[in-house]
């Protein structure tokens, strides 16, 4: 998504055959598991709240979805040049 921020988010994603959603993030280490027909129904104030929010929007937009692997690493911009 567009931002008028020096900050970059990059995802690599890896289809699975379930409709779970396991998300890694290499800027927190930590990992987060999501049942995509079991979606938290209130945001938690957690990292991953942003990646159950988008989920949402994507499946309100494009319907069900497949499961995936995510591994997320946001950085600035500073850090790539």
């Amino acid at each position: 998504m567009p931002a008028a921020i020096a900050l970059q988010t990059q995802v690599a994603v890896v289809r699975r055959g379930d409709r779970r959603l396991l998300v890694a993030s290499e800027n927190y280490a930590e990992r987060v598991e999501f049942n995509l027909d079991d979606m938290p129904a209130v945001p938690r104030g957690h990292w991953s709240d942003y990646v159950a929010g988008v989920v949402r929007l994507m499946e309100r937009e494009l319907g069900d979805l497949c499961g995936a692997n995510l591994l997320i690493h946001g950085m600035c911009r500073r850090e790539r040049d």
